[in-house]
């Protein structure tokens, strides 16, 4: 985020929050009192589609504002669960609307800030519009610096590109296969 904006932000907080792993920042129906904004930590906003499979639709982490859009709903659409340890503050609603309202500048710089939110958005959408698991899994590398994480973030990615996590594991698995063959 813009460090300007990040600095506005924080200067409306009211209040400061901490999740343990697992802990919801929020749940799906609850009202949107408050924009939220990590310190620390990171928190994944999903979906649970109705078999029961879980698509995140952000992966927020420091600095991050958590569910941007809601800031113009009267209830939430989706989860925002704690994945690790995670602070961060709380701007009320009506406080950060009535300041968005009165200060252009900012008004701006909020803009800029959602119009890069929403080109991530797209490119996301646009993977899950990929056949393979292994196209999908390329796009994603593109997209998160070509860093694969560790092994036990690898299901959060399935998730994240819309395939099983056995799919993708036997896709990790393929690719180390043929790194080791090419090495030889």
């Amino acid at each position: 985020m813009l460090s300007d904006l990040s600095r506005f932000l924080e200067s409306l907080s009211q209040s400061r929050f901490r999740l343990a792993q697992g802990e919801a920042l929020f749940r799906k129906d609850d009202a949107v009192l408050a924009l939220h904004v990590l310190r620390i930590g990171e928190v994944h906003v999903v979906r649970h589609g109705v078999s029961g499979n879980r698509l995140i639709l952000q992966r927020a982490g420091p600095g991050s504002v958590v569910s941007e859009p809601s800031v113009h709903s009267e209830r939430y659409h989706c989860d925002a669960v704690a994945i690790c340890q995670t602070e961060g503050y709380s701007i009320p609603r009506a406080l950060f609307v009535v300041s968005m309202a009165e200060n252009p500048a900012m008004a701006s710089l909020w803009t800029r800030h959602l119009a890069r939110e929403a080109q991530k958005a797209r490119s996301k959408a646009e993977l899950l519009t990929l056949k393979t698991v292994s196209e999908r899994l390329d796009a994603w590398l593109d997209l998160n610096d070509a860093a694969l994480p560790t092994r036990g973030k690898w299901q959060e990615i399935a998730s994240e590109i819309g395939v099983s996590r056995e799919a993708l594991y036997r896709e990790i698995a393929t690719r180390r296969k043929q790194d080791r063959a090419t090495d030889s």
